[in-house]
């Protein structure tokens, strides 16, 4: 007899349901427009600093979109500021296929105008976030943000294979085109969300920060209640030296598919593809067991440094077999490191402050900018794997350094109440 297999605890909630599909259709259109910007550079110039500059384009803004958007989403609510966003980029997605059909040349124009679109998406991710965090019961939280993560994950997995494949048939153009699609979609489920949020009980902090207090001011709050919180100081600290050291093989992708692997944009779509797949694996066992993890800070700093060690060998891989399987390990531990990362700052922080903080966690992504733009000049200046593995290894040296010191942060855990 098949024992019946009950799924993960968030899903009995119908709001979060419609967040998950959002979720998915989203992160599959920006995974999407990754693998057909890179594979466009890498037809025009063949330059490794050119292709990082994809990646680099969009995490850069999150250092300034992904904290005033949570800002903004405290001020004026969580789901309108979800709505307009995926509607704007809409609009952001559509000029940037025109951009490619009528010059794919015209290359900074392409960066150019996904830098708007990085910026749309940044502003909304802590919105999302914390919106998620609003519809769920407390104790079905970490399953909550493993799921999340996996609707992340799933859309990254899913959207390099089948981009991959498209462009062997189809113009970069029409692939654009069809994300614009996914988009306009996504746009139309946010409102379903929005009326079916239920009220916050009375004497509850809303999630709304207070009327007179403007955008920049919600976000300087957070900032000051990160510098002050220890624990919340330590994680930053830890999150910004893993996205600057840890996954500039992710950057550099196209160039190893073409000069150490010789293949071509079935290849790349697949090597992106199979780092996703480990980050399922990763968030669905998270999903189900996520609820016997106590011990929050100690577990993430686990992830962060299992995800440096693994970098090392991925990046001095020549055997396409060894690679997929590292990528796909990497893609365990950055599962283990995103959701305890965020599990973290919400068991941290006032309810009502949850976008702001989970905004200044955003920040930390702008280190993958600067990351993937030293990556690609390493690479340049000696080699892609010299480049990746010598990064890495940094990182790892200095994680540990931090995890030795960070008191607070081995310490945190999920308190009884949850």
């Amino acid at each position: 007899m098949i024992r019946h297999i009950r799924p993960p605890a968030a899903f009995n909630t119908p709001q979060f349901r419609r967040l998950f599909v959002i979720t998915g259709l989203g992160t599959f259109a920006q995974g999407a427009i990754f693998t057909t910007l890179g594979w466009v550079i890498v037809e025009e110039t063949g330059s490794p600093v050119l292709v990082s500059l994809v990646i680099a384009t969009f995490l850069g803004p999150q250092i300034f979109a992904g904290p005033l958007g949570g800002a903004a989403a405290d001020r004026f609510g969580r789901a309108r500021v979800l709505r307009a966003g995926m509607a704007v980029r809409v609009i952001v997605t559509l000029s940037l296929a025109i951009g490619v059909a009528w010059d794919p040349g015209a290359i900074w124009l392409i960066l150019i105008l996904n830098v708007f679109g990085a910026v749309i998406s940044g502003a909304t991710v802590p919105a999302r976030r914390a919106l998620t965090a609003d519809v769920v019961p407390r104790s079905d939280l970490t399953s909550a943000i493993s799921m999340e993560e996996f609707g992340v994950t799933a859309g990254f997995m899913a959207a390099p294979f089948a981009t991959g494949i498209l462009l062997t048939v189809l113009d970069a153009e029409i692939v654009l085109f069809g994300v614009v699609g996914l988009f306009a979609l996504a746009s139309i489920l946010v409102p379903a969300v929005a009326r079916s949020t239920p009220p916050e009980p009375e004497g509850r902090p809303t999630s709304k920060a207070a009327p007179g207090m403007g955008v920049f001011n919600v976000f300087m709050d957070g900032l000051r209640f990160a510098w002050t919180n220890p624990v919340v100081r330590s994680l930053l600290l830890v999150g910004f030296v893993g996205e600057l050291l840890a996954f500039n093989y992710f950057t550099l992708i196209p160039i190893f598919t073409t000069d150490v692997f010789g293949g071509g944009a079935a290849l790349l779509g697949s090597l992106q593809g199979v780092l996703s797949v480990g980050e399922v694996i990763g968030v669905l066992a998270l999903a189900w067991i996520g609820s016997r993890i106590v011990n929050t800070g100690r577990w993430f700093l686990v992830g962060v440094i299992c995800a440096h060690a693994i970098a090392i060998p991925l990046a001095l891989a020549t055997l396409l077999p060894q690679a997929f399987v590292l990528l796909a390990l990497l893609g365990m531990a950055g599962a283990l490191w995103g959701v305890l990362q965020s599990r973290v700052i919400i068991e941290a922080v006032p309810e009502h402050s949850r976008a702001r903080l989970l905004g200044v966690q955003q920040m930390t992504w702008g280190a993958g900018a600067v990351g993937g733009i030293a990556s690609g000049a390493l690479a340049e200046l000696f080699s892609p794997a010299a480049a990746v593995a010598g990064l890495a290894a940094l990182g790892l040296v200095l994680t540990v350094l931090i995890a030795v010191f960070s008191v607070n942060l081995r310490r945190s855990r999920i308190s009884p109440a949850a």
